[in-house]
């Protein structure tokens, strides 16, 4: 059995208590990459049927392992390698196959790979939520994690999964440090958030009637 440690643990308050697990992860996969490209197939099978793959993170982790570092942007692609990562670290967490030392690798993996894919699309949304939580999970500072989720509802204020997954992140981020208040940042982005999805609902519900 590996030496969890305290990065795993980590990894385990990070992603499973945040509950960051595959499920929530699939709307972010865009269907026309899943059709042509191998890792987005990859991706389709981990995401289309989540529960046949407990038990699989090793199998991830070589899959991963055996493709090219970031290079040429590709919008699509790399946007749906990160969510591959993001899985991947919840699947080694959980599973308890990796060692402390291959968690850090990954880990910094998987930050270079958000970078690059914002490096290639500054403008997604979903990528820096994305790199908001590979941050939390990689303990950096709060305010830098809180800066992406901003970054993250200036660029996808109306994305409905999007904000759905940003305030599933935020909530639970809020919960496990108090620190901002009634007026923090992260409270005012969660209000803003919430206060969107509830216009929308009210919209779509005066429109059926």
């Amino acid at each position: 059995m590996p030496d969890e440690g305290p990065a795993g643990t980590l990894l385990r308050t990070g992603l499973i208590v945040l509950g960051l697990g595959i499920f929530c992860l699939s709307a972010w996969l865009p269907l026309d990459a899943l059709r042509t490209r191998p890792a987005m197939l990859a991706a389709a099978n981990v995401l289309g049927d989540p529960a046949a793959w407990n038990g699989a993170a090793v199998t991830l982790d070589r899959f991963l392992s055996g493709l090219a570092p970031p290079g040429r942007c590709d919008g699509a692609a790399e946007r749906s390698l990160v969510v591959l990562e993001l899985a991947r670290l919840d699947l080694l967490a959980e599973s308890g196959t990796a060692s402390r030392g291959r968690l850090r690798v990954l880990q910094a993996g998987a930050l270079d790979r958000a970078r690059h894919a914002l490096a290639c699309a500054p403008q997604d949304g979903a990528g820096w939520l994305h790199l908001a939580m590979l941050q939390q999970v990689g303990g950096m500072a709060r305010s830098e994690v809180i800066r992406a989720l901003q970054l993250s509802a200036r660029f996808a204020p109306a994305t409905p999964f999007v904000v759905r997954q940003r305030i599933r992140f935020a909530e639970r981020l809020h919960d496990r440090q108090r620190r901002d208040g009634k007026g923090g940042p992260l409270a005012a982005l969660l209000a803003a958030d919430r206060a969107g999805l509830a216009d929308r609902a009210a919209r779509a519900g005066g429109s059926g009637r």
